[in-house]
């Protein structure tokens, strides 16, 4: 009598544990995006909230040039958010000119992406991380008017208008959602 219910109190346990692997396995296993497809509306987000703070961290609406840092804070991997720190004395200004232009004349930096998708050149998505190319522009907007400020009426050599080099962005999957853990678009190094 005592075996057989030693017996029944292991297979009950087994059984109950068998039970718990398979339900943390099929959560952990989430289909991984197919390459060259288009990221769900929860990362499309991330990463336009993330260009539009990247992109107009230099207009005339940022305290600093770092304050963009504050908005992407929540959207970035700790590892990025340490690594886009500006520089602890530098031997040169940190104030790029672009932002000391755009201060002079009152301009905001509106960046619009489409057409982003998972891509697989460099690696093929998982669930867990996977690279994003997207399309970016940019439009100059006078803060006084509102108003895109035509190329034509900006100084030249700012490249803060038009078609941008394609964002590649590296997204790592934590908790539910997904996180810029890479800027390899150069600008954010």
């Amino acid at each position: 009598m005592r075996n057989k219910r030693l017996l029944v109190t292991c297979l009950a346990t087994i059984l109950v544990l068998v039970v718990a692997i398979g339900i943390l396995t099929k959560r952990n296993n989430a289909p991984a995006p197919k390459a060259y497809s288009t990221p769900s509306q929860a990362v499309l987000s991330v990463i336009d909230k993330y260009l539009q703070a990247r992109e107009n961290s230099i207009g005339v609406d940022q305290s600093s040039p770092s304050s963009w840092l504050s908005t992407i804070k929540p959207l970035v991997t700790q590892e990025w958010f340490m690594h886009l720190q500006p520089a602890q004395n530098p031997s040169t200004s940190s104030i790029p000119y672009d932002y000391t232009y755009a201060h002079q004349n009152g301009y905001i930096v509106r960046a619009t992406t489409s057409n982003c998708y998972w891509q697989g050149v460099y690696g093929k998505p998982t669930s867990a991380n996977g690279t994003i190319l997207c399309s970016l522009t940019d439009k100059a907007i006078d803060q006084k008017t509102g108003k895109e400020v035509p190329a034509s009426s900006l100084e030249f050599g700012w490249v803060h208008t038009g078609q941008q080099p394609p964002p590649i962005l590296v997204l790592i999957k934590q908790g539910s959602g997904w996180l810029i853990s890479e800027d390899d678009t150069g600008q954010g190094h």
